[in-house]
C-alpha cells in the first residue's frame, strides 16, 4: 500500500520509515543521518546540511553547496572528478593504476601503473613568484637517490642580465662528497649566448678576439684534456676535421678562393693579463684555385718572435725536422 502526499510533509518529531523511495529531487535544509547506509538517486543539501552516513551510495548525482569533508574512510570514485561549470577539465581514473589530468576537454597529464609520467605541453618551472636577483636561480629539476633523498643531480636556469636571459647550469654529486648536499657541484653550463662552457661557468677570450662556444677549463691535467676513439675492425683512425666554406649561412658551400684560411690551430699562452697573444700556430689555406673535387693546399707553419705585439712569423727550416716515411 502506498502513500502519495501531493504538498508538504511537515514531521516535527521522530519518523521511522522502513522503505522511502524519493523519484525527483529532495532537498534538506538540515543534517542527514543514516547510520547503515543512504542510497539515493539524486540529492540536494543546503549550506547548513549534513549527511552523516556509514555508506552514501549515490547512483545519481550529489549537489553540495557547502563543503565536503572526510575525516575517516575514503572517497571512492569510478572514474572522473569534473570542475563544477567547466566539464571539459577533469581528473579521471580510466585504468587500474592509471590516473590522467585533462584541461579544454584534451588530455594533460598521465601518470602510469609503472610511474611512468607523460605529459602533453609544455613543463614549466619557476622559483616562486617574485623578482630574482643576476646569477640566481629561476627554476630547477633535481634529481634524488630512492630510498634516502639524497639530492645527487640537477638542472638549473639561471637569470643572466635580466628577466629575458637565462644560462643553463647542470650540477652532479661525487660519490661520498657530504659537502655539496643540493645537487652536487656546476659541471657544464650553456650561457645565454649559447656557449657551452665545461668547467667554468665564465666565457672568455681565447687568442686574439676569439670567445669560442665551446669552452673546456680545469685544475688537473684529465679536466683539460679531449679524446677521440675510434672502435672498429677496420684500418681506420679518428678525425678531428676543421672545414671552411665562403657561405654565409649554416649550411651553405660557397667555393673558397686562393690564399683563402682553411683552419689553424692556435697555441695561447697567459701573460698575466689574458690569454689573446698566440705563441705558435699551424695555418692552412689555399694554395691555388679551387674547383670541383679539387682543393689545392698549403700548411704554414708559424712562431712568435716575443714581440709585445705578438706578431707571427714563419718558422725556419732550420727548426723544422720532417721524418722521412721508410
Amino acid at each position: 500500500v502506498g502513500v502519495s502526499i501531493p504538498k508538504d510533509l511537515d514531521v516535527d518529531g521522530h519518523t521511522n520509515l522502513d522503505n522511502v523511495s524519493i523519484a525527483g529531487v529532495t532537498t534538506f535544509a538540515g543534517n542527514i543521518d543514516a547510520n547503515g547506509g543512504l542510497d539515493v538517486g539524486n540529492i540536494k543539501l543546503g549550506n547548513a546540511g549534513i549527511i552523516t552516513a556509514v555508506t552514501i551510495l549515490a547512483s545519481g548525482y550529489m549537489t553540495i553547496d557547502g563543503d565536503i569533508s572526510i575525516t575517516t574512510g575514503k572517497l571512492r570514485i569510478p572514474d572522473t572528478i569534473e570542475h563544477y561549470g567547466d566539464s571539459d577539465t577533469k581528473i579521471r581514473f580510466p585504468s587500474l593504476d592509471t590516473i590522467t589530468f585533462e584541461t579544454a576537454g584534451s588530455e594533460r597529464l598521465r601518470i602510469a601503473s609503472d610511474g611512468v609520467i607523460t605529459g602533453r605541453g609544455e613543463l614549466r618551472l619557476t622559483e616562486g613568484t617574485g623578482a630574482v636577483s643576476n646569477g640566481d636561480e629561476i627554476g630547477s629539476l633535481m634529481f634524488t637517490y630512492p630510498s634516502n633523498d639524497n639530492k645527487n643531480a640537477k638542472i638549473v636556469a639561471l637569470q643572466n642580465a635580466g628577466t629575458s636571459g637565462a644560462d643553463l647550469a647542470f650540477f652532479t654529486r661525487t660519490q661520498g662528497d657530504g659537502t655539496n648536499a643540493d645537487g652536487g657541484t656546476e659541471k657544464l653550463r650553456i650561457n645565454s649566448d649559447g656557449r657551452i662552457l665545461v668547467g667554468h661557468n665564465s666565457a672568455r677570450v681565447i687568442s686574439t678576439t676569439v670567445n669560442p662556444y665551446l669552452q673546456l677549463e680545469g685544475t688537473q691535467y684529465n679536466e683539460s684534456a679531449i679524446s677521440v676513439t675510434r672502435n672498429t675492425n677496420d684500418a681506420y683512425g679518428s678525425y678531428l676535421i676543421l672545414g671552411k666554406s665562403r657561405a654565409t649561412s649554416n649550411g651553405g658551400n660557397a667555393i673558397l678562393q686562393d690564399n683563402d684560411i682553411i683552419s689553424e690551430v692556435r697555441f695561447a699562452g697567459s701573460d698575466g693579463n689574458d690569454m689573446v697573444n698566440i705563441a705558435a700556430q699551424i695555418r692552412v689555406e689555399v694554395d691555388g684555385t679551387p674547383q670541383t673535387d679539387q682543393m689545392p693546399g698549403a700548411m704554414i707553419f708559424y712562431t712568435n718572435s716575443g714581440g709585445a705585439s705578438a706578431t707571427e712569423r714563419p718558422v725556419s727550416y732550420t727548426h723544422l725536422t720532417l721524418p722521412t716515411k721508410a
